[in-house]
């Protein structure tokens, strides 16, 4: 992969929050400009692509040369969504292309269509073909008249994407008008500034995380013991864990400590993860577009800290960081609020409530990569040292290990 070109992703969900796909973006010289060559080499022949997506749809945006090209042959109609950009021109040989890719089994998404009366007749023949519109969502929002045009896809079976939502107020909007999925990084801000009440047991998952955020031993095992006495609930949830058919644990266990010594650390970080991201019912962790972005950043912030040559401490809270960046969406509150409850370093806790030093420059560098705007991460990765190689390689890496929750 070109050292220019970045390629993030972008969560699709659905009404219910849970993580529907992933649409793929291309950053860098090319921007939507992709050349056939460039697809080849860095989707067809990718097997990252793959691994980025998990279980979930890969969307893309095919400009025209590659819809009317044979390449797509080389694709898993059970895995890509082909996204035709509003740039196409739907002329007879576009159309065919539609037409033979649906007979293949590939869903076909239309990218922020246009209403009106010459756009309306241009796609009325791969109208059948479809499976996805994209909207954007403040012309939903402002236009009557484009509320009206998610009742006439529904009509013909058309999901409808409202992409472009920043605040958890937009995906409520979007929901209400009647959209089926939603795009965008609106999980990524809070607004709500109500407070909050944890739960003791998520309270106490928080607290143990952030204790072992830093030069954590094996030695310390009796130090964590005492921690996991204060939270009684805590503890019996430890246990269940260990003895449910998911862990299959067969050993009796007799101490906290030798429940800790079973799990071990790295298990135990990802375990505390899950109890404090288990905010909602009706999502399942394994679609939990918050947990799962939130285990990519710390692998993120975790790979960048080594290529930083940070000291383990500081990678371990950079790590920590990651784990703990959406709560305050998970909790639709402020950061202000959650750490009123929660007792955080205060390296960490700067960056989260200021984006202040080195680690709010990684926060920064983050959410721009998620909103796909790498041209603007320049400045914050000249300051750290960081080559878009480097983040590149880092991506990569934590868009695998954020595949597996349980």
């Amino acid at each position: 992969m070109s050292s220019e070109i970045c390629i993030t992703r972008q969560p699709i969900i659905n009404n219910k929050k849970e993580l529907f796909a992933y649409e793929f973006l291309f950053k860098g010289n090319l921007e939507y400009n992709m050349n056939t060559k460039y697809l080849i080499d860095n989707i067809v022949n990718n097997p990252g692509i793959e691994k980025m997506k998990g279980k979930s749809f890969a969307f893309f945006k095919c400009d025209y040369d590659f819809l009317i090209s044979e390449y797509s042959e080389k694709l898993n109609p059970e895995m890509f969504v082909m996204e035709i950009l509003p740039t196409v021109l739907v002329d007879t040989k576009a159309v065919t292309a539609v037409k033979e890719l649906h007979e293949k089994g590939f869903k076909i998404a239309l990218d922020d269509f246009e209403l009106n009366k010459e756009n309306s007749a241009l796609i009325s023949p791969i109208i059948p073909c479809l499976s996805f519109c994209k909207l954007e969502y403040q012309k939903l929002k402002e236009s009557e008249i484009y509320s009206k045009l998610v009742d006439i896809f529904h009509k013909y079976k058309i999901q409808v994407i409202s992409e472009g939502l920043e605040t958890m107020s937009d995906f409520k909007h979007s929901n209400k008008v009647g959209s089926d999925l939603h795009q965008g990084f609106f999980f990524a801000k809070s607004e709500a500034k109500t407070t909050i009440k944890m739960k003791i047991d998520t309270m106490g998952a928080l607290h143990v995380l952030n204790r072992i955020s830093g030069n954590y031993l094996e030695q310390d095992l009796g130090v964590l013991e005492q921690e996991f006495k204060k939270y009684p609930d805590l503890t019996v949830n430890l246990l269940k864990y260990l003895n449910s058919a998911h862990f299959g644990m067969r050993t009796e266990i007799t101490s906290i400590k030798h429940a800790l010594t079973m799990l071990g650390i790295s298990k135990l970080k990802r375990w505390l993860l899950i109890l404090a991201y288990d905010n909602n019912k009706e999502v399942s962790l394994e679609r939990s577009p918050l947990l799962i972005n939130a285990m990519m950043r710390a692998s993120f912030f975790g790979d960048v800290a080594k290529k930083l040559k940070w000291s383990t401490d500081r990678a371990e809270k950079a790590y920590l960081m990651g784990l703990i960046s959406h709560l305050d969406a998970l909790y639709e509150t402020s950061f202000e609020n959650i750490l009123e409850q929660i007792s955080l370093d205060p390296e960490i806790s700067k960056a989260l409530l200021n984006g202040e030093g080195v680690m709010g420059l990684l926060l920064h560098i983050i959410t721009i990569i998620e909103k796909g705007d790498m041209e603007n991460a320049t400045e914050a990765l000249n300051t750290l040292n960081l080559t878009q190689k480097d983040v590149n390689e880092s991506l990569m890496i934590a868009y695998t290990n954020s595949l597996s929750i349980v």
